[in-house]
C-alpha cells in the first residue's frame, strides 16, 4: 500500500514539473496583464492537484462467451499452505519454511525513507507553529485601548468581518501578523503605531482572515511536506505565498485612489525589518523581504486596469486536470517500452483430452461443454467434488504433495525479487471463475484462481512478472494433478506456477520478462 502511494506521488510530481517550470515562466507576464489572485489561485490548484495524485485504473466489464476453456494459474505462499487444512507439512527447509527469507524492495525502502521524510517537514512545520503559538500566549496581552478598538470595529466593518478577532501586543513580534485558526488574533508589535498606519495595518491582516489565507498556507505546508524531495515544489510554495501577500495588497486597496495607495506604501516601509528574517509559520505577515517589498510597493502604486483571468484560470484547470491521465498514460508507455520485442509465451490450446474430474481442474462429466456457461460449469465441477468427497481431497492432498516436494528440490536464485506489481498472466480474458480460498460449501481451499481463457487460438499465458524458468512438466495424464505446468522464479523465493497448459515454449533456465 506504501509502495503504491509513494509511485502515485513521484509520478505526479515527475509530471507536474512542467506546470510549476510553465507557472514560473510566466509569472512576469501574468503580474502585467492580471490580478495577483489569479496567480495565487493557480499556485493552490497546483498544490492541490499534486496532493490527490491520480492514477489511471483500467476497468474491465467483459461478457464471457460460454463454452470457453479455463486457464488455472495457480502460486505458493505461507499463507496457502496454513490454510490447506488437507495439506501434508512440507520440510522446515523448504519454500513455506522458516528459511524464506522476506523479498528485499528498494521500491519500498525508497517508499519509506519518502513517508519518514514528509512526517519529518509536517511535523517541523506544525511543531514550530504550536511551540510558537504557546509563546506568544505567554507574552502578549490583550489591547484595552479604546481608541485602538474603536478602529478595529470599523475597520473589520469596511472589511466586511462579522466575527470576534481579537488584538493584542508582544514585544516577541516587530512586524503586525494573523494567527489562530479556531481563535484568530492579530499580533502588533509592542510600540507605538500611528493611527493611518494602523488603519492599513488592521485592513491587510482582516483582509486575509477574509481570503482564509491561513488555510492556503497550511495547504502548501502540506504541498512541500508530500513532495519535499522536489526542489520545484520548495520555490513554488515560495512563489505561491509571495503571490498571497500581493493578492492581499490588490483586495485591500480595491477601490483605493492615489493617496491612500501611497500612504498604505508608507505603512509597509513602516514595518520593514532591517534584517530578513524568516516568517513565522503558519502566520501573515504585514511586511516581508526587500525584494518582496519592491515587487509589493510597485503592485500598491499600479492603478492600471487589470484582467482577473476567468478564461486563463480555466484553461489552466483543464490542463491540471488532464495531467492526470497524462500520468497513466506515461507510466503505460514506460510499461510498454519495457516489454521485450520478442518474449517466450506460454501458449494453451484447448486440450485433445478432457480435463479430470477432481477440484483444481474443470471438468464437466455429462453434456456438451460449449452449451455450459461458466456459472454452470463450476456447479457441475462442484457437484462432482461433493459426490466424490473423499476421493477428491484426497487427490487435493496428492497434488499439493507433489508440489511441495518439487519446490524443496528446486535451487532458487539467490537474488532479491525486484519486480514491484504482477502482472495480468492472460491478457485479454479478465473473468475469475474459481477464486482463491475456500469453495465448495468450505469442503475445499482452492490454492490459485481459475481464468476463463477465452477462444483456445487467442488464450496465450504470460509471464506475471521477470524471472528464470525453475521447473517443466510436459506429462499429461487426464484425471491428475495440474497436467502440463511450470513453475517460474522471481527472486526473493517468489514463485508463480501455470497450470492445465498444453504447449509449453520454454524450458528449465530459460530467463523471461514480464508479459
Amino acid at each position: 500500500m506504501l509502495t503504491t502511494i509513494f509511485k502515485a506521488v513521484l509520478g505526479t510530481s515527475l509530471s507536474m514539473a512542467p506546470c510549476i517550470l510553465l507557472l514560473i515562466a510566466a509569472a512576469p507576464f501574468l503580474r502585467k496583464r492580471y490580478t495577483a489572485q489569479l496567480s495565487h489561485g493557480l499556485w493552490l490548484a497546483v498544490a492541490l492537484r499534486m496532493l490527490i495524485p491520480m492514477t489511471v485504473w483500467e476497468t474491465r466489464g467483459l461478457t464471457i462467451p460460454e463454452g470457453k476453456p479455463v486457464v488455472h494459474l495457480s502460486n505458493d505462499s505461507a499463507a496457502i499452505a496454513r490454510a490447506f487444512a488437507e495439506a501434508p507439512k512440507p520440510d522446515a527447509g523448504g519454500i513455506f519454511g522458516p528459511s524464506a527469507a522476506p523479498a528485499i524492495s528498494w521500491m519500498g525502502i525508497a517508499a519509506m525513507i519518502w513517508l519518514c521524510g514528509t512526517v519529518l517537514v509536517l511535523a517541523m512545520g506544525l511543531l514550530s507553529h504550536w511551540a510558537m503559538s504557546q509563546r506568544l500566549s505567554r507574552w502578549s496581552a490583550a489591547v484595552t485601548y479604546s481608541q485602538t478598538l474603536a478602529i478595529l470595529e470599523e475597520v473589520k466593518a469596511e472589511v466586511g468581518i462579522k466575527g470576534s478577532i481579537g488584538l493584542y501586543r508582544s514585544f516577541l513580534v516587530d512586524i503586525p501578523l494573523l494567527t489562530g485558526y479556531i481563535r484568530p488574533r492579530i499580533l502588533l508589535p509592542a510600540v507605538k503605531i500611528d493611527p493611518v498606519h494602523l488603519r492599513n495595518v488592521l485592513r491587510h491582516e482582516l483582509t486575509h482572515h477574509k481570503r482564509r489565507d491561513l488555510w492556503c498556507k497550511l495547504l502548501l505546508l502540506g504541498f512541500r511536506a508530500v513532495h519535499w524531495f522536489n526542489p520545484l515544489v520548495w520555490l513554488a510554495t515560495d512563489r505561491a505565498e509571495a503571490d498571497m501577500e500581493l493578492a492581499c495588497d490588490q483586495d485591500s486597496l480595491a477601490g483605493a485612489e492615489r493617496q491612500s495607495r501611497r500612504e498604505y506604501g508608507f505603512s509597509i516601509l513602516a514595518f520593514l525589518p532591517v534584517k530578513p528574517r524568516n516568517s513565522l509559520p503558519l502566520t501573515t505577515s504585514f511586511a516581508g523581504d526587500h525584494k518582496q517589498m519592491q515587487r509589493r510597493l510597485s503592485g500598491i502604486l499600479d492603478m492600471s486596469g487589470k484582467k482577473r483571468g476567468g478564461a486563463v484560470a480555466a484553461l489552466a484547470l483543464s490542463v491540471l486536470v488532464i495531467s492526470g491521465s497524462l500520468i497513466g498514460c506515461g507510466a503505460g508507455a514506460v510499461e510498454e517500452a519495457a516489454k521485450p520485442v520478442d518474449p517466450k509465451p506460454i501458449e494453451i490450446v484447448k486440450p485433445e483430452e478432457p480435463a479430470s474430474d477432481e477440484a483444481e481442474v474443470i471438468d464437466v462429466a455429462d453434456g456438451d461443454e460449449s452449451d455450459l456457461t461458466v456459472q454452470e460449469r463450476q456447479a457441475e465441477m462442484e457437484r462432482v467434488f461433493l459426490d466424490n468427497l473423499d476421493e477428491s481431497r484426497a487427490k487435493s492432498a496428492d497434488m499439493q504433495s507433489e508440489l511441495n516436494k518439487i519446490l524443496q528440490q528446486i535451487e532458487f536464485t539467490k537474488t532479491p525479487y525486484l519486480g514491484g506489481d504482477m502482472m495480468w498472466p492472460l491478457p485479454g480474458f479478465y473473468t475469475i471463475s474459481s477464486a482463491y480460498g475456500w469453495r465448495f460449501d468450505n469442503s475445499d481451499f482452492h490454492t490459485g484462481i481459475d481464468i476463463d481463457g477465452g477462444d483456445a487460438a487467442e488464450a496465450v499465458v504470460v509471464a506475471a512478472a521477470g524471472g528464470t524458468v525453475a521447473f517443466v512438466n510436459t506429462a499429461y495424464q487426464p484425471g491428475t494433478g495440474y497436467g502440463q505446468y511450470m513453475i517460474l522464479d522471481h527472486g526473493g523465493r517468489i514463485t508463480t506456477l501455470y497450470a492445465q497448459l498444453s504447449k509449453i515454449s520454454v524450458e528449465v533456465g530459460d530467463t523471461v520478462e514480464a508479459g
